[in-house]
């Protein structure tokens, strides 16, 4: 099923501010004409034509992503094949790639339908009417998934984010910046996806580091740094040079339970929305250490979670964790399993490891991958890899004999995280 025009030429108009349930082949229409349209590409020709040579080739692949010939040979002669995807800008000039028809119906939407200014309007006002915007947002992307497009495999994403930001400038309330609308990571090749994403994160702010391993990962959750919803939008919304002075709000909702919907319910979509995850809270932290403290030693970006109508971000303790000790804690010595103790010292760090490792969620890791005995190595093919807690063994046999469950898993470079069974 190709998406081909009405024989008449005529295509009916939709808006993300009141079209709750279009059809897909309305979406894809809106999709392309507003990438051929609109102004936010008309320096940038040659993007509107990758832009529709991607939607048309996802269409075509029935996948909502695709893969491309890099023009190089790999190691067995065949041609190398890398994740499509394309280089767009922000909103304040930072590289993004994105390699699914998903996130790219994000963009668009992002660029082309921002969020028009109301000086009467209060801020409550505009939370309520940003969560209309992502409620049809979800709605949209449930409407393509299930559009019969896409092949058996191709899943989609589970969760969808908004954000919109106000400076502190000029009012109490503040200059409205237009919001963002991203989805998760979703789709066949999902962690060559992540790598990508993880790519927009390191080039977000120079010199943060973002670890591969996320907490949610340390937790037993199988969820990466740039898997979240918000991570695109965070990265869309945010000037590196000016963040301090904003405000972020934002909000995250589940796909699946709009797929029955008709209309958009405000109470009820309410319920189905979820809160800032702890891989966030953490990315959240992150940026905060980088950029330092505004005027009057508060932290430097504020965020309030529209789902549990709550300002916060997430600071690591102030008291080094090792109870005998008063001093202050810092982020470089906090625990490199867990991520969540802080230390204001190696020294105190190593003390308290014995106290530490009884409580540490992370202590797991530490096993051997074969038998369960305190590891005492690493594998030394997951120490090659950026972002992936190695395989531990207690002894050159375990590793040996659990080796033939381990290779599939180890040689593929895109797995983070840690392995299965650990």
């Amino acid at each position: 099923m190709y998406p081909f025009p009405p024989a008449d030429g005529k295509r009916q108009q939709i808006s993300i501010f009141r079209d709750f349930a279009p059809t897909a082949l309305q979406i894809y229409w809106y999709m392309e004409e507003r990438c051929v349209s609109q102004p936010f590409l008309s320096a940038v020709q040659d993007d509107r034509h990758r832009i529709k040579a991607f939607l048309a080739k996802c269409i075509s692949k029935r996948t909502s992503r695709t893969m491309r010939a890099t023009g190089r040979s790999g190691l067995d002669g065949r041609p190398e094949m890398e994740l499509d995807y394309l280089t767009l800008t922000g909103l304040h000039g930072l590289t993004l790639r994105i390699s699914d028809i998903y996130s790219l119906l994000g963009f668009i939407i992002t660029e082309t339908e921002p969020y028009p200014e109301n000086p009467g309007e209060t801020t409550a006002q505009k939370d309520a009417n940003h969560l209309a915007i992502l409620a049809h947002y979800t709605k949209w992307i449930d409407i393509l998934a299930n559009s019969g497009w896409w092949n058996g495999t191709d899943s989609f994403p589970s969760s969808t984010c908004i954000m919109w930001v106000r400076t502190a400038v000029n009012s109490a309330e503040g200059t409205f910046i237009p919001m963002a609308v991203f989805p998760n990571l979703s789709g066949s090749h999902k962690y060559e996806a992540l790598h990508l994403q993880q790519q927009n994160i390191q080039g977000f702010i120079n010199g943060l580091k973002i670890n591969g391993v996320s907490p949610r990962v340390l937790e037993g959750v199988a969820s990466h740094f740039g898997h979240c919803a918000e991570i695109l939008a965070l990265l869309y919304m945010l000037d590196p040079l000016t963040a301090s002075q904003c405000f972020l709000r934002g909000a995250a909702a589940e796909t699946a339970p709009l797929h029955a919907a008709k209309i958009y319910d405000p109470e009820q979509f309410r319920k189905k929305m979820k809160k800032a995850c702890a891989n966030c809270q953490y990315m959240l932290r992150r940026i905060n250490e980088k950029m330092g403290k505004r005027a009057g030693d508060s932290n430097a970006l504020q965020y309030y979670d529209m789902v549990h109508h709550k300002s916060f971000v997430p600071p690591g303790p102030e008291v080094c964790a090792r109870r005998a000790c008063p001093n202050q804690a810092w982020s470089n010595y906090e625990c490199s399993w867990c991520r969540v103790t802080w230390y204001c010292s190696s020294n105190c760090k190593k003390l308290d490891a014995p106290e530490h490792d009884k409580i540490c969620v992370g202590a797991r890791w530490k096993k051997c991958n074969a038998c369960g005995n305190p590891g005492k190595s690493f594998c030394g093919g997951c120490q090659k890899v950026e972002g992936r807690i190695p395989a531990m063994y207690c002894q050159r046999a375990c590793q040996v004999t659990h080796w033939p469950k381990h290779k599939a898993w180890c040689e593929n470079r895109f797995n983070v995280g840690g392995p299965p069974g650990m």
